[in-house]
């Protein structure tokens, strides 16, 4: 396992390159997922295992909790299976894109709930503690990823999230907000705005220092600034913002992967970030994440690499 100073997990998104498993397309990956379970979670565990880090977060399909339960059973028994690999679970991420749906149309908003409910109990039994969730994209809430959100749907979308946060909480999950680029929460301002009219100790953060320098903002800010909501973040690098955005509508996940790179290869400032953990004391989980790559497990070591090496030299210089 590496020494170091944070407790490393690695996102299994990174793991979901269809060419990894021998395919041509995400939905081929899907479907090996859903008719061989088993396999596919036994060859992903033993693959985040070989890159050294001491845990694993779930991400949506095919690496998901539903898929876990098909491999292995309940919560307790894919803990189980994961801990005889060395690994523990740090967390578990679901799209955002369904709390939209909650927001237009009140009659969803039950079937979110029990969604929520039903993946809260599955990290119970796991004897996890955090659950992500994305936010609800811009674009869709305002039509375009410019303007700035309006008042009214940042209020919507802490009903919404609090009442999630209020469903994981009575399970003994605590719900953390991940920031994506071109959502409601990821820029540095909207970030601010959350976190003031959501309840401390209920709704907390998990920044994604990707997310957040590809849409214009400055990890470190927000990690100096938000650091006692922060139980996780996702380190990940990347070359900067778009210049080629539509002026309506949503920013698909392809456009954005194309600009993220691992930690180091970018423009986040890694000494800023670093400094802003150190000043807190922190002992959240640091996620290495690269979406989709052809080489994961050789990625998700380098940035175990680069952050030692990174932080050595740091220390030398103080």
């Amino acid at each position: 396992m590496v020494q170091a100073d944070l407790n490393w997990a690695a996102q299994v998104i990174t793991f979901y390159k269809p060419s990894f498993w021998g395919f041509e397309t995400n939905e081929q990956v899907v479907a090996y997922s859903q008719e061989r379970p088993t396999d596919f979670y036994d060859r992903l565990m033993d693959e985040v295992r070989a890159t050294g880090v001491g845990y694993v977060e779930l991400c949506m399909e095919p690496g998901d909790w539903k898929t876990a339960s098909a491999a292995y059973g309940d919560g307790a028994a894919t803990r189980t299976a994961i801990r005889s690999r060395g690994l523990e679970l740090s967390g578990s991420y679901q799209s955002g894109w369904a709390l939209e749906q909650g927001l237009r149309d009140k009659s969803r908003r039950r079937e979110l709930s029990d969604e929520t409910s039903r993946h809260a109990d599955f990290l119970a039994s796991a004897g996890v503690e955090l659950m992500l969730t994305g936010p609800l994209r811009r674009g869709a809430l305002e039509g375009s990823i410019f303007p700035r959100v309006s008042d009214s749907s940042m209020e919507d979308t802490a009903e919404i999230i609090t009442e999630m946060a209020h469903i994981t909480r009575a399970r003994g999950v605590k719900l953390a907000i991940h920031t994506e680029a071109y959502s409601v929460v990821c820029r540095v301002e909207d970030i601010h705005r959350i976190m003031a009219i959501t309840e401390p100790g209920l709704v907390f953060l998990c920044p994604d220092s990707g997310h957040i320098a590809l849409d214009g903002g400055n990890p470190a800010q927000v990690v100096r600034d938000h650091l006692p909501r922060i139980l996780s973040m996702h380190w990940k690098d990347c070359i900067g913002p778009r210049t080629d955005l539509p002026i309506k509508g949503v920013v698909t996940h392809e456009m954005m992967m194309e600009q993220f790179r691992r930690m180091g290869k970018g423009i986040v400032d890694w000494d800023g970030v670093i400094a802003a953990f150190d000043a807190g004391s922190w002992s959240g989980y640091a996620v290495a994440e690269i979406d989709f790559v052809e080489d994961p497990g050789a990625e998700v070591r380098d940035i175990l690499d680069y952050y030692v090496r990174h932080r050595s030299m740091a220390e030398e210089t103080r």
